[in-house]
């Protein structure tokens, strides 16, 4: 039987009781944080134990959340769980109704953020007496976003502010993450990760396939007759000097438009249009096909025919390159390959479960509608549109209630299939859905983490993704996962800093938490197979976490590079190998196991191979074979990066006898940031307080130096950080303390 949270004010046997959370809100508690936390793993209800704490001290709680669906659903789920009122502020409610339910009834309020910066800029309500206010989806707290002129508005105001900041993908860099944190006024940042051993047991696996296709020769007329277009501007805007090359990027364009129109330079400006709306028409052939792209033309024509209409699209309709694209794009049918791969594989997954939930993501409205209509034909596939509030091209959007209507008809099974535009990417919590599938990849590593996040909440998932070769499907795709890598080093960085830190939590539970260890490792069989010029160890291995099963690999090593990659195995099936470097390997070999995957099922105390091991705290891989072999457990793609990515290779193949290095290879900093990185390696000590220490003394050197009651005057350094700083560099070291 789980264990539960008991509080006064929480319903009782309504929240399972789970370690990660009650920690990350016991330090919620101690300061203004941001929780980073993988979607799916219950941010709402660390936001829960928080808010039901300050509650008891008195004042009220403003929560705030970016959509009304997810306002709703956040308003929904408190009211479910949490012994206070709690009411919703919506445009709907007259501004005076909205200050009279501020003052005499409230003790929670949920609401976007809209609404709540209006009525504080006309003084309708104040926050002196908001003991706490919450920021779901916290990475928009950045520029003029309404989160940030709340949270100034909410510091300057109350007599006790206590911020909590809610994300699952806070931003690519320290310097993105950073700005969140200044915008919210927050001085704690906690990570958890899926690696992280107390997160571990609720992870469930996602499997990503690709589906890369060629654009058919029909359509890549199109496409090169809108180049030719796209070609004359852009040397015409080289000739004018407002580029100098015959290429530029979308948001360089932008920012050019901006530029010329402060020099009033309408030539310019009309060359510039003319080269965005080509770009994306270049980019609804690729990526939609020829409907959408056929509904694009036909506004671009409308607009040319308006009274006042722009010029940039009078030039464009009578253009001969984009009047041959136009003409051809007319006598074609939908031909796109993308489609057809949406109704198999969505036909696939449905026959052998029927009772699946697929949402279908797709960045433009006319592509959702076709997507829709194309399933409708599949039995027992029932798909319905999911889009935002807004009218477009005279199409009237859904509404607020129209949106919670269809999401609570989703999960019913009303509708199995849920075809969405950006607004389904944030916050919804849908549970169970077992596919998510991309029409095409976007740029941006936190909008494709959401919208994965809306699979693998409940039980294991699929996610596939579509990509038309040689297009900006391609360059979306790899910008995306190369900005996600970026991002998951830096909180996995984070996190690891943060983790010694870290105490039980103080919250009152039934009984203690299930731990890790009570997870069943079996490993079933060891092959080898070997030739004269690669290696190949097979582990077999099974395990019961929540009764699924990881993705099984195979690497094969063909020395001195990876020669392949791929998946080999149902995902019933876990494979592990170690890459063996033209050295012939014994029955007993010593191991090396990183924590956090030696819990997860690598490796653990039971494997019955034989096979002596030690533990470390940071290791390269999962696990290292004497000085140079590793496993590592991943999917196919994670493992070749995470190979590729290393120094591992190069020592490798150096021919030189070298000690097992424990941890990865230090890129090269500025100045500013080598400085942080000395103080942040000091155990309690993550990147924020780091800075903080730096500013505050002004150098590493007056840091170091600087007595415990100097160091307490620094925001956020409390007595035991501040102790656990002078006994680090005040004690004497001992070499006979190193471990081999």
């Amino acid at each position: 039987m789980s264990e539960h949270v008991k509080h006064p004010l929480i319903v009782p046997g309504s929240v399972e009781s789970r370690t990660y959370q009650l920690t990350l809100a016991e330090s919620a508690l101690k300061d203004s944080s941001m929780i980073v936390l993988p979607t799916g793993l219950g941010k709402t209800i660390v936001a829960l134990l928080v808010i039901a704490n300050r509650l008891e001290r008195g004042g009220r709680v403003l929560f705030l959340a970016p959509t009304k669906p997810l306002v709703e659903q956040h308003t929904e789920f408190l009211r479910s769980h949490l012994r206070a009122e709690t009411i919703i502020f919506t445009g709907e409610i007259p501004p005076h109704k909205r200050s009279e339910l501020w003052t005499n009834a409230a003790q929670v309020v949920v609401s976007t953020p809209q609404v709540i910066e209006n009525d504080l800029a006309e003084e309708k309500i104040d926050l002196s007496q908001v003991a706490l206010v919450i920021f779901d989806e916290a990475h928009r707290a950045v520029g003029n976003y309404s989160y940030v002129y709340i949270a100034n508005k909410y510091v300057d105001q109350a007599k006790d502010p206590l911020i909590l900041g809610l994300t699952a993908s806070p931003g690519g860099t320290i310097e993105k993450i950073q700005r969140v944190s200044d915008g919210l006024h927050i001085n704690n940042i906690e990570i958890r990760t899926e690696t992280d051993p107390d997160v571990l047991p609720y992870i469930y696996e996602k499997y990503v396939e690709w589906y890369k296709f060629s654009l058919p020769p029909e359509m890549d007329f199109i496409r090169q007759s809108l180049n030719s277009a796209l070609s004359s501007r852009l040397r015409e805007l080289k000739i004018m000097g407002i580029i100098s090359k015959e290429w530029v990027s979308t948001s360089e364009l932008l920012r050019l438009r901006t530029e010329v129109s402060g020099s009033k330079n309408y030539r310019a400006m009309s060359v510039i249009a003319e080269v965005i709306k080509l770009r994306h028409a270049i980019g609804m052939i690729e990526t939609q096909g020829v409907v959408t792209t056929n509904k694009y033309f036909e506004r671009l024509k409308k607009e040319a025919k308006a009274k006042g209409g722009s010029k940039a699209a009078k030039r464009l309709v009578s253009d001969p390159h984009v009047k041959r694209a136009m003409d051809r794009a007319k006598t074609l049918k939908e031909m796109h390959p993308k489609l057809l791969a949406v109704e198999n594989v969505v036909h696939n997954l449905f026959m052998t479960k029927p009772d699946s939930r697929i949402i279908v993501f797709t960045n433009y409205r006319d592509t959702a509608e076709l997507v829709k209509n194309a399933l409708l034909h599949i039995d027992g596939v029932r798909p319905v549109k999911f889009v935002g509030q807004a009218q477009k091209d005279g199409v009237k959007g859904l509404s607020q209630k129209q949106q919670v209507q269809l999401i609570s008809e989703f999960i019913e099974g009303k509708y199995n299939v849920l075809v969405a535009t950006s607004v389904a990417e944030e916050g919804l919590d849908i549970p169970s859905t077992d596919m998510v599938l991309f029409y095409e990849p976007i740029p941006s590593e936190i909008r494709s983490i959401q919208r994965e996040g809306r699979t693998g909440r409940r039980r294991s998932g699929k996610v596939v993704v579509l990509i038309t070769k040689g297009t900006r499907d391609e360059a979306y795709y790899w910008s995306s996962n190369r900005k996600r890598k970026i991002m998951r080093a830096e909180m996995k960085r984070m996190s690891d800093q943060a983790s010694d830190s870290r105490s039980e939590p103080s919250f009152r539970i039934d009984s203690e938490p299930h731990t890790l260890e009570n997870t069943p490792i079996n490993v079933q069989s060891v092959n080898f197979n070997q030739t004269s010029d690669n290696a190949v160890i097979e582990t077999q291995c099974s395990y019961h976490w929540e009764e699924e099963a990881m993705n099984s690999i195979q690497i094969t090593h063909n020395a001195p590079h990876v020669h392949a990659v791929e998946l080999t195995a149902p995902p019933q099936k876990c494979q592990k190998t170690l890459l063996d470097f033209g050295k012939g390997v014994t029955d007993t070999v010593g191991i090396t196991v990183d924590i956090p995957r030696l819990r997860s099922g690598v490796i653990n105390e039971t494997i019955n191979v034989g096979a002596r091991f030690k533990v470390s705290p940071s290791l390269i891989a999962d696990c290292a074979f004497r000085d140079k072999n590793v496993i590592e457990r991943k999917t196919a793609e994670d493992s070749l990066s995470t190979l590729t990515d290393c120094d591992l290779f190069k020592r490798e193949q150096s021919g030189k006898k070298r000690r097992l290095v424990l941890c990865g290879k230090k890129s090269a900093k500025m100045l500013k940031e080598q400085q942080e990185y000395l103080i942040s390696s000091i155990p309690s000590i993550g990147l924020i307080a780091a800075g903080a220490l730096l500013k505050h003394f002004g150098s590493v050197e007056a840091v170091i130096n600087a007595p415990e009651e100097q160091l307490l005057k620094v925001r956020g350094i409390g007595k035991i950080t501040a102790q656990k700083i002078r006994e680090i560099i005040s004690a004497k070291y001992t070499p006979d303390s190193l471990k081999e």
